[in-house]
C-alpha cells in the first residue's frame, strides 16, 4: 500500500510500523560514487570502461533521482507520533517491490525488522 503524506510516501505499513519513501537532497553525486569508477581503485577493468560506467550511473541518478527510507513506529503519547526506528538515504530510484532494480534490499530489511517487533 502506498499513501502519500506531503513530503513522505507510505509504501509499507502494519500495525504501529510503517516505512517511509522520501527525496534525498543531501547526498551528492560524488558521494553516491565514492571511488567506484576510479581506476586506481578498480586496475582490473579498463578505464574507458570505467568512464563509459560512470557517465551511465550519473544519467541513472539524474533520470531516477535519490530517496530515503524510513522506518517509522507510531507512539501514541500526546505531542509524539510517528518516531524513527531506522533509516537509509543515498539509494538511486524509487522502491517498486515487483522491479528487481528498484526492489531495494534495504526496505526488505526494515520490514523484516518490524515484523520481527511483531508489527504491535
Amino acid at each position: 500500500m502506498k499513501i502519500y503524506t506531503g513530503k513522505y510516501l507510505t509504501i509499507w505499513s502494519r500495525g504501529l510500523y510503517r516505512i517511509v519513501e522520501f527525496v534525498d537532497n543531501y547526498s551528492s553525486i560524488n558521494s553516491l560514487m565514492g571511488d567506484c569508477f576510479d581506476p586506481k581503485e578498480n586496475p582490473d577493468i579498463d578505464p574507458v570502461t570505467l568512464g563509459k560506467l560512470k557517465q551511465d550511473f550519473i544519467r541513472l541518478v539524474h533520470a531516477e533521482g535519490v530517496y530515503g527510507y524510513e522506518l517509522e513506529k507510531w507512539n501514541g503519547k500526546v505531542g509524539i507520533g510517528w518516531e524513527s526506528e531506522d533509516s537509509c538515504c543515498g539509494v538511486v530510484g524509487r522502491y517498486e517491490s515487483s522491479n528487481e532494480k528498484y526492489n531495494h534490499y534495504i526496505v526488505n530489511e526494515m520490514i523484516g525488522k518490524a515484523k520481527a517487533n511483531k508489527c504491535k
